[in-house]
């Protein structure tokens, strides 16, 4: 079933979800073997199926499977998994056949497969020793050397000398040294010590080589076709281990191969199915060895691989078998890996020709991975010049450019011919031989952009192939690598120099590159990974050191602004991931990449970003990874820009970059803020519309991303830089904004003005403060930045009030007003800087420096009631603890945004499991959950609460004397009606004395009764008394707590403020036993307070979300509760027809979709109220009321019945 799973099922899932799958699939089969039988694991097919389903892995999950297969090895085979691995192993490679008597189980298996079957089993017992020996120390490190090595070494010995040595024996054994060495941690030292094996098997390859080029017979050449991959994968190996190794066999097989191309190219092909195999065994070959050779060498054969071109076998069925022996045996492989995965030639070598089409396959592979080790090897453009003419005159007769810019043309336009996976190879040729021959002055400008246009528009179609429904198979490396070529630094060199802003004004010609990322972006928002492999290179390309330079103006500058574009794109990007469940996938950055050393790989985005792989790490499963390493690469480059030629690392000129990204992102927060402003519906400028966006939606998620970008990139600021960015932050700071975004511009705020006070105070800040008609936001938020100056100025006052008198004059003469301002927060704000400030430098000295501007007497006034009332003590010291904690510089940076925050991948879940993420989120400053950063607490909040908490201490209930209504004479008023109606219920009926109620008492007193006390209005009295320490009420000889109505009223889907507050003061005159809403967080809001007017704090209301909904019904009815809702369905009962039981929970649905489908089936019934009016439909609020008044009044007549 594993093998299954591998092989059909694992390659049809997305890339970004094969790791996480492929690891659960073998942790369960682990888990399901551990409890089976054992069995006997040195016999019949046990190890051999094990081997076989470790062989059907994919390479490039691997190494993510290696403690997975060493626990599934080991639950198997049982504790000598290693020792029956081997003994297979052995068997595999025996040059003996299975015919033999006494044998084993296992050596009679080795020695009876195919030799197919056998290169299989080894792939297996190979891997299976590599994860087995993982966390081993010791012999086990030497796997190769103690184990591998070994078991083959009698068959290597002999490989050539023997020819009777059967095909499965020298197949296994060679497959499994060049494997080995590949993969096990000794491998590279044991292939450079094996000097006499290498000979035996490089003459064994020359001689099975000679047939499969046709020097033989023809049933040769079909023989040895199976068998090329591991002819190639044997000489790469070899010629890389160390050149004395080759002998003149090897030469003889390089030039043997060389000879049957140029043939080849010299011959008119006709497409004969033995031609079709040697010209493929041929270029396997060649293309195995050229890496080796020297630089001329190198340079004639990367052009004669270029013009190698492989033919269609005439006169045979694509999907026939290219040799149909049976004692071939058959190893059935998933052609997506085998011929698509681009690392596995690394270790596996080619792809097998099996079928005819895969000579195709096979052929492109081999061809353009050569060419590209070759293009990666230095001098071979300096070589490619110095070709003959013959040479020369055989690239490319269609272009007219002179050799070898000709060359490079045409290898330009292979685009349109490749396909998957070698157009990854010719991605990296393309980046370093033909961009350097193309775009130069020795090709004609128009060229240039024929062919830059032409470029950016393959590759952008290229990539697009591979995404949507109907996409075509693209492994992620190319993709990668595609990307990585639009990106590339000598192709926006090119757009730069020949896209300049003039032309493409005058010519209405768009720059191509940048066109082609813009649109790539914007798929990215919708497709997995475009967005991962276009980011790793453009940032790569943009932001290297060596472009960049602190002088200049970014407006001077068009190149840069076109580049910032790009830069604010990404800094607003959300990438589009795969969602399971709390989890979501995405490929991790520069996956799949080929050319490590090129502007795609990881080298390449850590000289940007030195922190690429630990923000991978972290962020790799959400949509913000993009834009948080955007981010800090721009930072990094602002950093170094700040630091370079500065021993004191004082800030100097920003990048002309990171300054048009400012601009860039600024500007879009003003268009943002204008179009909330002014909306398209109403051109017309409305003061009292809240310019606040919904929360979360489109809008705020974009002004979040900007303001944080701002903010990080804003504290690198010079001085040139703040005064543009202090004048737009202050127009944001003066109209309202979402809370979360409202904390990233006061922290910017407290930055700038801090370090360029000058630019920031008189000219803006005080300004500001005279706007007395601001929202209390705007307010609050400039008295926190006024805070932060005097708490910092008060450090040191006397060198503050020397260096700049006029200036603190005049912001505490701003200040002043505000300590009237009807918000408590506002004011204690107020009065808490006003006090550090004036009383760090003495109000004498204060009023000295004034200059007899402002009044001494009244600044010595406010400075002492503010140093002597009891209650302004305790407000400051309260706040004291807030403002010295508050440092804006250490929150302004990245680290404060990507190291203390905590990744929450899903934010519905259940109640329990919020509780423990909220607990948490306390020790981090930010949380990253729904695809945004969001700060764990406000500074304005922690305020807020603060003051609001020192304002309860003042009305605290257990405070009698508070309460007017429970005054002495309140009391004693009580008292006497209650004494008063006990007597002359005792005259009337003979009975003895009863005690009656406060409530009791209060109706007589509203009635008329014991004592005339009519006029009262009951309305001020609380339903229940306050509670004093020490138990009772002060005065009062019995409290008697009235029962409240059995009525729960359900608005979890009610999620208009208003009509919350409404039905929170409507349960609460009613006496209801509770109010269950969406979210206790609303109780907080100044609209849901001004309509509650305190019921809030008198009634039982509790939380409960639209996800947990119907499992709190289910609870209410277990409880005794009858559920009833107010909807209007084809059962429901007219509320005066309707009688309600004793308990019933009251279930009100939203404002216009009334009561989720989902939950009426649990509703015990539905009522609704009778109408004779059009609309035929009422408020939310008004309904709940009206149905809770029926319950009450249909209460209160069974009570008094």
């Amino acid at each position: 079933v594993l093998g299954f799973f591998f092989s059909s099922i694992l390659t049809k899932t997305p890339i970004s979800v094969r790791r996480n799958l492929a690891s659960l699939a073998v942790c369960t089969v682990t888990r399901l073997c551990e409890g089976a039988p054992a069995g006997d694991c040195g016999g019949d097919t046990l190890v051999q199926r094990v081997a076989e389903t470790v062989a059907s892995v994919p390479d490039n999950l691997l190494d993510e499977l290696q403690d997975p297969l060493a626990a599934l090895a080991k639950a198997t085979l049982g504790p000598d998994a290693m020792g029956h691995s081997t003994a297979l192993l052995r068997a595999l490679a025996d040059p003996g056949d299975g015919a033999c008597s006494g044998l084993s189980a296992v050596e009679t298996l080795g020695r009876s497969v195919t030799p197919m079957v056998a290169v299989q089993l080894v792939l297996g017992i190979v891997r299976l020793l590599w994860s087995l020996g993982a966390k081993s120390n010791g012999d086990n490190q030497r796997l190769c050397s103690s184990v591998v090595l070994p078991a083959i070494a009698p068959t290597l010995h002999n490989i050539h000398r023997r020819p009777y040595i059967p095909r499965r024996a020298k197949a296994a054994a060679v497959f499994s040294y060049v494997y080995a060495c590949a993969l096990l941690p000794d491998g590279s030292a044991t292939l450079e010590q094996q000097v006499e094996i290498h000979t035996e098997m490089l003459a064994y390859v020359e001689v099975h080589h000679a047939e499969a080029l046709g020097h033989g017979s023809a049933s040769g050449v079909i023989e040895e076709s199976s068998w090329m991959w591991l002819h190639a994968l044997l000489l790469r190996a070899l010629w890389q281990a160390s050149s004395s190794c080759v002998g003149g066999g090897a030469d003889g097989i390089l030039e043997s191969s060389a000879a049957v191309i140029n043939n080849h190219l010299k011959a008119v092909t006709t497409g004969e199915p033995q031609e079709v195999l040697v010209t493929l065994a041929a270029a396997s070959a060649l293309a195995a060895v050229a890496p080796k050779l020297d630089i001329d060498r190198r340079a004639r054969l990367f052009v004669l691989l270029w013009r190698c071109h492989l033919p269609r076998a005439r006169g045979v069925e694509v999907r026939f078998d290219v040799n149909d022996d049976e004692g071939l045996g058959h190893w059935q492989r998933n052609r997506l890996e085998e011929h698509y995965d681009l690392h596995r030639v690394d270790r596996e070598g080619l792809g097998r020709t099996l079928e005819w089409r895969d000579t195709m396959a096979v052929f492109l592979v081999a061809k353009w991975r050569a060419l590209a080790s070759l293009a990666c090897l230095p001098g071979l453009i300096t070589a490619l010049g110095k070709q003959p003419p013959a040479e020369q005159q055989a690239g490319a007769p269609v272009f007219e450019e002179p050799w070898p810019h000709r060359f490079g043309l045409a290898l330009l336009a292979e685009l349109e011919t490749l396909q998957p996976p070698h157009i990854a190879f010719w991605a990296m040729v393309v980046r370093r031989v033909a961009f350097p021959l193309v775009f130069t002055a020795s090709v004609a400008e128009d060229r240039q952009r024929e062919m830059l246009h032409a470029l950016c528009s393959g590759l952008r179609g290229t990539i697009l192939e591979a995404t949507g429904d109907s996409s075509t198979y693209m492994p992620q490396g190319c993709m990668a690598e595609l990307a990585a070529t639009l990106c590339d630094p000598l192709l926006l060199e090119a757009e730069r120099r020949l896209f300049p802003p003039t032309f493409c004004e005058q010519s209405s010609a768009e720059s191509p590159l940048t066109e082609a990322v813009r649109r790539l972006l914007a798929v990215g928002e919708v497709s997995v990974g475009v967005s991962r492999c276009v980011v790793a290179p453009l940032l790569a390309s943009l932001l290297r050191p060596s472009l960049h330079s602190n002088q200049g103006d970014s407006h001077e500058n068009p190149s840069e602004a076109a580049a910032a574009e790009l830069m604010v794109a990404l800094l607003l990007h959300q990438e589009a991931t795969i969602p399971d469940g709390a989890a979501q996938y995405a490929p991790n950055i520069a996956a799949g990449v080929v050319d490590s050393d090129g502007p795609g790989g990881n080298g390449s985005l850590a000289a940007v970003c030195p922190r690429a792989c630990e923000l991978g790490r972290k962020f790799g499963g959400t949509p913000g990874l993009t834009r948080i390493l955007t981010l800090a690469a721009l930072d990094c480059l602002a950093e170094r820009s700040s630091c370079d030629g500065n021993p004191r690392n004082e800030r100097t000129t920003l990048p002309t970059l990171v300054l048009a990204t400012l601009h860039g992102l600024l500007a879009a927060l003003r268009r943002a803020l204008e179009h909330l402003l002014r909306p398209p519906s109403s051109r017309r400028h409305s003061p009292a519309r809240p310019p606040t966006p919904m929360p979360m939606s489109s809008t705020h998620r974009m002004q979040l991303r900007a303001w944080q970008a701002v903010l990080v990139l804003g504290a690198h600021a010079d001085r040139a830089t703040a005064k543009f960015l202090v004048a737009e932050l202050f127009f944001h700071l003066s109209v309202t904004h979402v809370p979360d975004v409202r904390e990233y511009q006061e922290l910017l705020g407290c930055v700038l003005c801090g370090r360029f006070p000058d630019l920031a105070v008189e000219p803006l800040l005080v300004p500001a403060l005279k706007q007395f008609d601001a929202a209390v936001q705007v307010s609050a938020s400039l008295l926190i930045i006024v805070g932060y100056l005097f708490r910092t100025w008060a450090a040191s006052p006397k060198e503050a009030l020397r260096s700049q008198p006029e200036r603190i004059t005049a912001l505490v003469l701003a200040t002043v007003p505000y300590l009237s301002h009807n918000a408590a927060y506002v004011r204690g704000c107020a009065a808490w800087a006003y006090q550090e400030m004036v009383s760090a430098v003495g109000p004498e000295s204060f009023c000295a420096h004034a200059g007899g501007s402002i009044d001494a007497t009244l600044i010595q006034e406010l400075q002492r009631f503010q140093t002597e009332n009891r209650e302004c003590q305790k407000m400051r010291g309260r706040l004291k603890l807030v403002f010295t904690d508050f440092e804006p510089g250490p929150r302004s940076i990245l680290e404060c945004l990507v190291d203390r925050s905590l990744v929450l991948q899903d934010v519905s879940e259940s109640s329990q499991q919020q509780q423990q993420q909220q607990q948490k989120q306390q020790q981090y400053e930010h949380v990253f959950a729904d695809s945004e950063f969001q700060p764990t607490s406000t500074f304005l909040s922690h305020l807020k609460r603060e003051v609001a908490e020192e304002m309860n201490v003042l009305w605290d209930r257990t405070d009698p004397s508070q309460y007017p209504s429970y005054s002495e004479s309140w009391q004693q008023l009580v008292a006497d009606a209650m004494a008063a109606e006990a007597m002359t219920h005792g005259a009337t009926t003979g009975a003895a004395r009863v005690a009656f109620s406060e409530t009791d008492a209060l109706d007589l007193m509203v009635g008329g009764a014991a004592g005339g006390a009519a006029g009262l209005q009951r309305k001020f009295v609380p339903p229940a008394a306050p509670e004093v320490a020490g138990g009772g009420a002060r005065g009062a000889t019995e409290r008697v707590v009235a029962r409240r109505m059995p009525l729960v009223v359900v608005a979890s889907l009610v999620d208009k403020v208003p009509n919350v507050a409404g039905l929170s003061r409507t349960c609460e005159v009613f006496n209801c036993e509770a109010l269950c809403v969406p979210n206790l967080k609303i109780t907080k809001d100044q609209v849901f307070q001004s309509i509650s007017v305190s019921a809030e704090k008198w009634l039982p209301m509790s939380e409960v979300t639209k996800v947990g909904l119907k499992q709190h019904l289910l609870e209410l009815r277990r409880q005794g509760f009858s559920l009833v809702g107010v909807e209007q369905t084809h059962s429901s009962v007219p509320l005066d027809s309707w009688q309600f039981a004793p308990s019933t929970a009251l279930v009100l649905g939203a404002e216009k979709e009334g009561i989720d489908a989902e939950v009426l089936p649990l509703l015990d019934a539905c009522v609704e109220i009778p109408q004779a009016g059009q609309l035929r439909s009422l408020n939310v609020h008004v309904s709940g009321s009206l149905v809770i008044w029926e319950y009450v009044r249909q209460r209160r007549a069974a009570l008094a019945t």
